[in-house]
């Protein structure tokens, strides 16, 4: 393993500091004016720039990332949400038709039961998959899915096969750290500005923060 260089730990340090710092004060700028929808909008923002970070960054070093569309073995991790990132993904299922929403609904309320009876480390384990989990293994809220799911890539689907069926999940080897810890700082800093302005969060485990907002 490469030995880390001080300096440069130093530096992204301070660099996600003030990306997190930047983010709040821009956040608080954007209540000022256009309230809670345009700290929503923020969250979706945050996501695009990120989205476009990473996917440059893996042109630049020409890495061949093998997730795909319909694969799925890291479905079934617990996945962290910050910021506003819950309340997109409720207002986003809350826009659906309502048998699309119903459906939706009762394979959360499913999952929060399952996810009840465990260790939340031991989820991998029991196989729980994301209640969002299509039959044909896609995303069934990929347009707002969360940073963690976002910034996620692997470059080899036997070591994520042999991660699920071991239920120990492979280290990443990607050359996507500094875009995946700036869009963390950024999301990091839109909850430190929420938290100044008294706006109610759901963070936490994706299910749980999810089902605070749409079953309780």
């Amino acid at each position: 393993m490469a030995e880390l260089d001080p300096r440069a730990v130093q530096e992204r340090w301070q660099r996600v500091q003030q990306l997190a710092q930047e983010t709040e004060q821009a956040a608080i700028g954007r209540w000022s004016v256009a309230g809670l929808p345009g700290l929503l909008r923020l969250q979706r923002e945050l996501w695009a720039a990120g989205d476009r970070a990473i996917a440059e960054r893996l042109d630049r070093t020409d890495c061949f990332v093998a997730c795909d569309r319909g694969c799925n073995w890291c479905c079934y991790l617990n996945v962290p949400i910050a910021g506003l990132e819950a309340q997109v993904i409720a207002d986003w299922i809350g826009a659906l038709p309502m048998a699309q929403r119903r459906l939706i609904l009762e394979r959360l309320a499913q999952t929060l039961g399952q996810l009840e009876l465990i260790n939340p480390g031991d989820r991998l384990g029991h196989k729980i998959p994301c209640a969002f989990l299509e039959p044909d293994g896609t995303c069934g809220i990929y347009p707002v899915r969360p940073a963690a799911c976002r910034s996620h890539h692997s470059t080899c689907v036997a070591d994520c096969q042999q991660g699920w069926e071991t239920g120990q999940w492979p280290a990443r080897s990607m050359p996507i750290d500094t875009q995946t810890f700036d869009l963390e700082a950024q999301n990091t800093g839109l909850q430190a500005a929420c938290v100044a302005l008294a706006i109610p969060l759901a963070t936490g485990e994706l299910h749980r923060a999810l089902g605070r907002l749409l079953l309780d």
